[in-house]
């Protein structure tokens, strides 16, 4: 449903696309006494979407990341983005999903580049003078719900994240072309029964 809700927000639509809205809306009514999201759905899938994320940044953390760690953290940030289909996700999760795509790209970025990559968020597991996590971002310290830093200067400081090879981009409708980095949808005769 929420690809849906997604498409619908789409302004510049080929009748083509419009046509692939209808008949996945048409399936989707059809499909709706059958498959009804019960509550604890929601905490299955956060639940699944943390443990993944969190095996990627123990791995990364120790110091151990490969382009599997990249994998790993980019398929989190996936299945968080799945988590809009319930409702209002949990600011802690939306935290976590751009730290993870930030880390992914970060991962990738120091393999391409023949260096082993920086652990944990950017400048290290570093702490203040006093021991405290100060100097870390806020949303990279665990049980933390901050959100990502200003993206006035995060633009300037933070690399583009791009997605692991393999993988294709994330869904996004900020400056993007409709449908960009995913398959074409099908054309009108594959609609048709």
């Amino acid at each position: 449903m929420h690809a849906v809700e997604e498409g619908v927000k789409i302004t510049d639509r080929t009748d083509e696309t419009t046509q692939l809205l209808v008949a996945v809306m048409k399936q989707l009514e059809a499909d709706k006494e059958k498959v009804n999201p019960k509550p604890e759905d929601k905490t299955h899938c956060e639940d699944f979407a943390v443990k993944i994320f969190d095996r990627a940044d123990a791995q990364d953390r120790a110091g151990k990341a490969t382009a599997n760690t990249a994998k790993a953290f980019y398929a989190s940030t996936i299945f968080m983005e799945v988590l809009q289909q319930f409702g209002e996700v949990n600011p802690e999760v939306e935290a976590r999903q751009k730290y993870a795509a930030w880390k992914s790209a970060d991962i990738r970025k120091a393999l391409r580049e023949g260096r082993t990559p920086t652990p944990g968020p950017p400048g290290g597991d570093e702490a203040n003078d006093d021991g405290s996590a100060a100097s870390m971002p806020p949303w990279a310290i665990p049980g933390t719900a901050a959100l990502a830093p200003d993206t006035t200067t995060a633009a300037v400081d933070a690399p583009t994240p791009q997605p692991p090879q393999g993988f294709p981009p994330p869904p996004s409708s900020e400056g993007a072309a409709p449908g960009a980095g995913f398959p074409p949808p099908p054309t009108s005769e594959v609609l048709k029964p």
